[in-house]
């Protein structure tokens, strides 16, 4: 159930082991979690994952967020802001659960929207087309935007930001 936590990485950049160590802390310290899940956040992401408010939370940490709908995808998109999303996948034996990804662009071919999604663990990408998605799609999306601010500055770098 980590797929968000690679998600996240693969959406902000950071590397996973980095936003893992932040979203245990999230978790260690949210009063909205069970004793049980406070206590071993490790497990409790493993066993049921990041919910959707603890994604938009752990967007924050590394930058802005914005919940947006499936129509405001490609807006965004064409503003080079990825969006983390769940979508519902199709299992063994013909259960199916919850996976997140992220939407990394959009394009129009033969007069219809495409998007790029991005598999949280293998980095993989494929296209699906926007009626494809209407049916995949579990939530909104979370749009999100690198806050510059946050960035370290290289000393003597002469006041230029990293990279």
């Amino acid at each position: 159930e980590d797929c968000t936590i690679f998600a996240l990485a693969n959406a902000t950049g950071e590397p996973y082991g980095v936003v893992a160590a932040r979203a245990n802390q999230l978790l260690a310290d949210a009063e909205w979690r069970g004793a049980a899940d406070r206590r071993d956040p490790q497990r409790a992401i493993k066993e049921h994952g990041l919910v959707g408010g603890e994604v938009v939370l752990m967007a924050e940490i590394f930058g802005k967020s914005e919940v947006v709908t499936r129509t405001g995808f490609p807006g965004v998109l064409k503003g080079k802001r990825p969006i983390l999303t769940c979508i519902i996948t199709a299992g063994e034996n013909g259960s199916s659960g919850r996976h997140e990804v992220v939407l990394t662009k959009t394009f129009t071919y033969q007069g219809e929207t495409w998007y790029e999604m991005m598999n949280s663990g293998s980095q993989q990408r494929c296209h699906v087309r926007d009626a494809e998605l209407a049916v995949l799609l579990y939530e909104n999306g979370v749009a999100f935007t690198r806050d510059m601010s946050q960035i370290p500055r290289i000393p003597g770098a002469g006041g230029d930001r990293g990279p």
